[in-house]
C-alpha cells in the first residue's frame, strides 16, 4: 500500500506540473489561457467579426453550408449569426441561440 501512495504522489505532481503547478482553479485557468492566447497570436489569428447565416427552420443543414469551407482561422473568429428572414443584431444572443438549438438538435 504505502508504494501505492508513493506512486499516486508522483503521479499528482507530475500532472500538477503539466497543468501549469499550480492547485488553484484561477491559476490553472490563467496558464490555460495564456498558452491558447499565445498559440493564436503564433498562428496569427485575428478575433474578428464573422458574419454567418443560417436558417432556422434547416438549422444543421444551413449552418454546416455555411461553414463547411471555413479554414482554421475563420473557426477562431467570432461568429455573428444572422437568421435569415428576421431582423436582428447579435450581440451574443442570436450566437447563443443558434449554438444551444444546435446542440440540442445534435442529440
Amino acid at each position: 500500500m504505502k508504494m501505492g501512495n508513493i506512486f499516486a504522489a508522483c503521479f499528482y505532481l507530475m500532472v500538477l506540473h503539466k497543468m501549469g503547478g499550480s492547485e488553484s482553479f484561477s491559476d490553472k485557468q490563467n496558464f490555460f489561457n495564456a498558452k491558447l492566447l499565445t498559440y493564436h497570436q503564433d498562428k496569427g489569428h485575428k478575433h474578428t467579426r464573422m458574419p454567418v447565416r443560417v436558417d432556422r427552420t434547416d438549422l444543421i443543414g444551413s449552418s454546416y453550408r455555411a461553414t463547411r469551407w471555413f479554414s482554421e482561422a475563420d473557426w477562431c473568429r467570432l461568429f455573428e449569426v444572422q437568421f435569415e428572414g428576421e431582423v436582428g443584431i447579435d450581440h451574443g444572443g442570436v450566437s447563443h441561440h443558434h449554438l444551444s438549438n444546435q446542440s440540442i438538435r445534435q442529440c
